[in-house]
């Protein structure tokens, strides 16, 4: 009787459960047993999945998979393939066969129905039960290495497991509460690969203006962010923007926050992108010429700023807010522009590991065959998830890619034992 190979994932989160469930329907199809094991540090599986949207789970994005490259920075290519052999359509098909039934917002994000994390995961347990994973939680891997062609995995819990393959889906280095410790990074180090420096991405910033606290929990649709570099403003992103007590967050910052280091400056264009340059200078002379007699504060307020943003950012430059209109000079209405479309912050990151959602860095890619997710340096060695050099924007991006590359690791393990 032939020996069973044995796969062992390194995870308790999305990319580590897809990857095993992967695994096993490949192993069914091909008629190959494969003893399956999940290696779970935390004593559930799927913490950082219940947090996920605020606890609603956004799981995926509705788009082609030729557009889901855009939304991942300079890594976007490396992920085609695994978008290619699971779409966003793939993954709402999965867990809609799973009794998972899904909503689509018009804004493209895809949630289930129920808005409840929990049914996203326990749809995810309970396929890896049905096909015979053994799901193990409380063992946290320490070391893995590479013996002749066996795999010796470390943990604190027992002496060893002894594994043909190994897929690391570990996650990055942010919420440690929900188990995310960096345990990858050093697993993968160990074993020879290089690690690209962890750092934020969807987190929200600091600055140094405190006065901007005032305006807590206002919102703009649409406003623009910008990194200054050699004294110039260079576009990152753009999309709404939520002031916080202490700073800045929403879509448009976040999703900038893969570029960011402490203490750079950034510039933020409160309104449309059509307001930046002359634009919203020319719109504030005319309706200035057609209400002088009105207040300076309300004939900006007209162009759809919020009368307190508008006071908040006359004190700011000193230019008083209860002059007529039609007595303020035009250098006064293009410093209300520039202070509008042009706003210039000091930044910083806070405790990034407790705040941002998703860590950027990590595995290199450049050691990484993108259409298996194998290692190019230890053979049979896989990784999936956060842990690799990937992040993507806010909106079901990084889930997607967590199910992608699972998926496509899981597949490839099972294929090559």
């Amino acid at each position: 009787m032939a020996s069973v190979s044995r796969l062992a994932i390194v995870g308790g989160g999305p990319a580590a459960l897809m990857a095993a469930y992967s695994a096993a329907i490949t192993s069914q199809k091909m008629h190959k047993p494969i003893e399956i094991i999940v290696l779970e540090r935390n004593r559930s599986f799927g913490k950082k999945l219940l947090c996920s949207g605020s606890g609603q789970c956004n799981l995926t994005y509705d788009c082609l998979s030729d557009q889901l490259v855009e939304h991942y920075g300079d890594h976007g290519t490396f992920l085609h393939h695994a978008f290619q052999k699971l779409p966003p359509q793939a993954v709402m098909q999965l867990f809609t066969s799973w009794n998972v039934p899904l909503t689509i917002r018009q804004d493209g994000k895809v949630f289930p129905r129920s808005l409840k994390s929990i049914d996203v995961l326990n749809s995810l347990l309970h396929q890896c039960k049905q096909h015979d994973v053994v799901l193990k939680p409380g063992f946290q891997v320490h070391s893995i290495k590479k013996k002749e062609e066996k795999f010796i995995i470390e943990t604190h819990q027992q002496p060893s497991y002894e594994s043909d393959a190994v897929i690391v889906a570990t996650g990055g280095l942010s919420y440690p509460k929900t188990g995310s410790t960096g345990d990858g990074y050093r697993i993968a180090k160990k074993i020879g690969h290089t690690i690209i420096p962890p750092h934020a991405a969807l987190n929200g910033v600091k600055v140094e203006e405190r006065s901007i606290s005032k305006l807590s929990g206002l919102s703009f649709a649409e406003a623009t962010v910008s990194l200054i570099q050699d004294g110039k403003p260079m576009l990152l992103s753009e999309g709404s923007l939520l002031i916080t007590h202490d700073g800045l967050s929403g879509p448009a910052i976040l999703n900038a926050s893969r570029y960011l280091s402490e203490g750079d400056s950034i510039s933020i264009g409160f309104g449309t992108k059509s307001d930046l340059g002359q634009s919203l200078f020319s719109k504030l002379v005319n309706q200035a010429s057609v209400s002088g007699s009105q207040q300076v504060r309300t004939v900006v307020s007209h162009l759809g700023f919020p009368m307190s943003f508008v006071d908040w950012i006359l004190l700011e430059i000193a230019i008083e807010g209860n002059k007529k209109a039609a007595e303020t000079s035009k250098n006064n209405y293009k410093a209300i522009a520039s202070a509008i479309t042009d706003h210039r912050f000091v930044i910083s990151l806070g405790d990034w590991q407790q705040t941002a959602m998703v860590t950027a860095g990590g595995v290199s890619l450049e050691e990484i065959d993108s259409t298996s997710m194998m290692s190019t340096i230890v053979k049979h060695l896989y990784f999936a998830g956060e842990v690799l050099d990937i992040d993507g924007d806010t909106g079901g991006f990084n889930l997607q890619a967590a199910w992608a590359t699972g998926s496509l690791a899981g597949t490839h393990a099972a294929c090559a034992l």
